[in-house]
């Protein structure tokens, strides 16, 4: 995250630092100006930035002299050099890139760094695993307190990585849209195996007047392939206005479509996919028709009594088989929609364990490392919300580092007092340091024990809340209240953080999902988190703030967010959102 403030509010923007080569193993190409070097890419070396197409026309309104201009960034004075050809989309998405930058000589190992590679020719995913299983090893020999046990080096494709589990979604529509493709070709068949019952006598005069059968199955394969091809084109302009539709909105998420979709397109590849298939379904499901259209009985054709003739009844037959085809297809799909029918509603029915209704969302950066010290960030925290106490329509403010629905980190924990079995750990749990109020706002019940209070600060004893999982789990048949856990040991020195002793349970609250079960959780005062993991978090996650309103929350919105600004002193509001909107996201794949 990179802050501006050169059009008099502050902005900010996505950045992440890439090595030289990052732009040439993906191929992207620059408008205007061009790319880092190593030299640039050197240790302290200078500041330098390339913008995306989009920042460049948003911004800076598309101004060829850009390059070599320079651009404030959290008040330091970047050069931009390039930008960069419009339709590239990085994971995670950013506005800008700047030089990596690494030192050589750094103990550092908080911060993460994703790599991407090409493989040589001839080399597999697993030799490569291989040889990253060996760096691995030779890592933690050298750096043995770097990695924790849940840390491991591995290669993977990028696209699976970049799809993620979207991609078996995508796969599952594709089936279904197949069963709608058959069965409409199916009922095609059938309309035109009774057409062909009507037109019996047509086709056997054409016989009778010595036009030879083939000849007969190509004009009637001509209609029937001429009528898939209008259909294929009413079907391409009829899927062009619904995708448009579709990908505006992209409630799923769906990876690689661009900005509104930009990225999906009617290109000849489609074009060449939907004449192909047109022809394909033209003959195939033309094909029984015209082969029992063809073979006609000139004599029983031309009795009165046709219409019981061996054609009429071979006709019935396979007419009757296409709609046997067709029921089953339909059966199927129905069942699916069903199922996927009963699965949203069952979502929607289920006990959150939280209350949605009444409550705005809004990201605060906390940019600088002015921030990384907790007592810092909780003197923020403490002027942030006596100012709000004044502001009509607000009944309860908190923070947190992550929403509910929403990923938060993982730590391993210890129960002091209790015998090891087989590891050097009792488990793993979630982590989320809160401000008091926070259960307060999202209406969590208290099961037993207490929950924080002001008075919870670094003078104060280390204190946890803990949910009714974590006490399934570990203390099944006895009261965990003034029991006491180590959370972080053996992750790394910079997280570890002293004993904390239970003070509370609540209720249950479906984090991960609301399709999934609940996992233990661990609440810790945020005044009471260590200095390392404070720093470790802010570098990566934004304060999070969420307000409790007696009313609708938007109507609040502009009101809060100034009062936020003022009471930070300026620091940047972003992605505010009401909570029902956080569930809807979390629900929309």
């Amino acid at each position: 995250m990179k802050t501006t403030s050169e059009s008099g509010s502050p902005e900010q923007f996505n950045s992440i630092h890439v090595s030289a080569d990052y732009f040439l193993l993906f191929g992207v190409k620059t408008v205007i100006g061009r790319t880092f070097t190593s030299a640039e890419d050197r240790f302290a070396g200078p500041q330098v930035a390339v913008i995306s197409h989009r920042l460049w026309r948003q911004k800076f309104g598309g101004d060829l002299n850009l390059a070599g201009k320079t651009i404030v960034l959290d008040d330091e004075s970047y050069r931009v050099i390039g930008v960069l050809r419009p339709g590239f989309e990085s994971e995670p998405p950013a506005d800008m890139w700047l030089p990596l930058q690494a030192s050589p000589a750094t103990l550092d190992h908080t911060s993460r760094v994703r790599v991407a590679a090409r493989l040589l020719p001839g080399v597999t995913l697993e030799m490569a695993n291989r040889q990253m299983r060996f760096t691995e090893w030779r890592f933690s020999e050298k750096f043995p307190r770097a990695m924790s046990q849940f840390e491991h080096f591995a290669a993977e494709p990028l696209r699976d990585i970049v799809v993620g589990d979207v991609r078996p979604v995508l796969v599952l529509l594709s089936g279904a849209v197949s069963f709608v493709l058959i069965i409409a070709c199916a009922n095609l068949a059938n309309l035109q195996l009774a057409r062909a019952t009507s037109r019996s006598r047509e086709i056997a005069t054409r016989a009778a007047l010595g036009a030879a059968r083939s000849r007969i199955i190509l004009q009637l394969l001509t209609e029937s392939v001429l009528l898939s091809l209008g259909g294929g084109a009413l079907g391409l302009g009829a899927g062009y206005l619904g995708v448009r539709a579709l990908v505006v909105f992209n409630p799923g998420h769906i990876p690689r479509v661009g900005a509104h979709g930009s990225a999906v397109m009617l290109d000849w590849r489609v074009l060449t996919f939907v004449l192909l298939t047109s022809v394909f379904t033209g003959v195939l499901f033309g094909l029984i028709p015209e082969l029992n259209a063809s073979r006609v009985d000139l004599s029983a054709t031309f009795k009165e009594s046709s219409s019981q003739s061996t054609t009429g009844m071979g006709n019935n037959r396979a007419r009757s088989l296409l709609v046997i085809i067709e029921i089953a297809l339909a059966l199927v799909l129905l069942v699916g929609a069903g199922l996927l029918i009963r699965t949203v509603v069952a979502m929607h029915n289920a006990d959150r364990g939280f209350e949605a209704d009444h409550v705005l969302t809004l990201q605060m950066p906390l940019p600088g490392p002015q921030f990384e010290k907790t007592a810092i960030v909780a003197q923020l925290v403490y002027d942030v919300e006596r100012r709000m106490a004044y502001v009509p329509g607000v009944t309860a403010i908190a923070t947190t580092l992550s929403l509910p629905l929403e990923p938060s980190l993982a730590l391993p924990f210890t129960i002091l007092d209790r015998e090891y079995r087989g590891s050097p750990y009792h488990g793993t749990a979630n982590w989320r340091s809160v401000s008091p109020r926070y259960f307060d706002v999202f209406g969590i019940k208290l099961v037993s024990g207490r929950l924080f209070t002001d008075s919870d600060d670094t003078a104060a004893e280390r204190v946890v809340v803990i949910n009714q999982t974590m006490v399934k789990k570990l203390w099944p048949f006895s009261d965990p209240i003034g029991q006491r856990i180590l959370i972080g040991k053996g992750v790394r020195p910079e997280v570890e953080e002293p004993p904390r002793r239970v003070i509370g349970v609540v209720a249950d609250v479906r984090d991960l999902g609301l399709n999934r079960d609940t996992e233990s959780m661990t609440y810790v005062p945020l005044t009471q988190v260590v200095n390392g993991l404070n720093a470790l978090n802010n570098r990566s996650l934004p304060l999070t703030w969420v307000v409790r309103t007696v009313g609708e929350p938007s109507l609040l919105s502009a009101r809060v967010e100034g009062e936020l600004r003022q009471a930070s002193r300026g620091l940047l509001i972003e992605r505010v959102r009401k909570m029902n909107e956080v569930v809807a996201e979390s629900t929309a794949s």
